[in-house]
Order: structure tokens, then sequence, then C-alpha cells
């Protein structure tokens, strides 16, 4: 990995008060996606939500709040203290759970979410097709899964590619067989606006 990739990491992992500065600056950076991820996922009053990688909580108190109940994970103990407090009222009503964990074992059973998303987060996994893997088991049957990622221009990049930050890029083809291999079989991508540029967003359904 390159140095730079390896600053990045580093801010993204650490735990201190520069780490809630770096953090919130990425809820500022992709709360544009928040609204489309919503609508890909057609939320509706009986849906329970996972946000895989929650960060500060921001998608699921913005655009979740009519859900029937809502859950996030997050690697960072910053992050999943942020995210309480964003939602302590329902955490306090019991219908939202905010825990602190490893996204290639998500702490739920099979089938216990009926719409699951992630969010800018998955090139710093190292398993990543582990955790669209874990993404699908804990999906019901029918329900839908929508993944950032990447953005538009990427799409003729070899499998493995790497960017200046030293994290995986992945094209159309290289994302859909990363679903594809973690076991759904209905995948669609599409493209929408994030700021100017234009997001790369894979929704799929569990059959």
């Amino acid at each position: 990995m390159s140095l730079l990739g390896t600053a990045f990491r580093w801010m993204a992992d650490y735990e201190g008060p520069g780490a809630s500065l770096f953090r919130a600056m990425g809820t500022r950076m992709h709360r544009p996606l928040y609204p489309q991820v919503a609508a890909a996922l057609d939320l509706q009053a009986d849906d329970r939500l996972l946000d895989v990688a929650c960060g500060e909580g921001a998608f699921l108190a913005e655009q979740a709040a009519g859900v029937e109940r809502v859950a996030g994970l997050d690697a960072s103990a910053t992050q999943v203290a942020s995210a309480g407090k964003r939602l302590a009222d329902r955490v306090r009503a019991g219908t939202a759970e905010i825990v602190r964990g490893d996204a290639a074992t998500l702490p739920w059973p099979d089938e216990t979410f009926t719409k699951v998303a992630c969010m800018g987060s998955l090139e710093f996994m190292p398993a990543p097709v582990a955790v669209l893997a874990e993404m699908r088991r804990v999906l019901a049957s029918g329900g839908i899964a929508a993944v950032t990622m990447g953005y538009e221009g990427v799409e003729q990049r070899e499998p493995g590619e790497r960017n200046a930050w030293g994290l995986p890029v992945w094209g159309d083809e290289p994302a859909r067989t990363m679903m594809q291999d973690a076991g759904f079989s209905d995948v669609a991508i599409t493209y929408v606006d994030w700021g100017g540029d234009s997001a790369r967003l894979v929704i799929c359904t569990k059959v």
C-alpha cells in the first residue's frame, strides 16, 4: 500500500479528536448521497434497515425516521458513540440499535433486515466480498441492498487496481462480479449525482 494510502487508513481508524473531525467531514461529503440511496431502497414504514459502516448515524436519522426499526454498525467507538447520541430517542424506545463491530461478521441472525445500505466504506474493508456476503445473510428474502462502490470514470479499470490513496477501485463488471460472488443474483448498477460527480450505486434484491 502507498504511504498516502497508509496515512488515509490511519486517519480512518484513529480514535482521537482528529478522528471526530475527519469523520464529520465524511458525513458532510456523503450526505448528498443519502436521499438517493433511500430512494433506491424504497423505504417503507414496516422496513427494518441496517446501515453498515454507519458513521455518525446521519443516514439513519435523516432518511429512516419513519421505518419500523433501524440498526447501525461501525468499527469505530467514536462513531458508535456519535450515532448513539444522534439516535438516542429511538434507542431508548427500542426501535434503534447502534453497535461496534466487524462488518465481515455481523452480529445479527439470518434474515433480520428488509433493507441494508453501505456507503463510501467498502473500499476500506480488507475482505469486501465477505462483507457483502454478510449483508446478504442478514437480509430477508425479497429484501434490497444498496451499496456505493466508487464513481464514474473507473469503468475500464482492471480488477485489483488501486487509486492514489492505495484503495481499490472497481469498474462496473468487477463490481457486479463481487456482488454475485457474495451470493446476489439480481444486480443493477446506476449512477447518482454526488456533488457534481457521479457515484456508482449497486442495487441488489435478495432472491
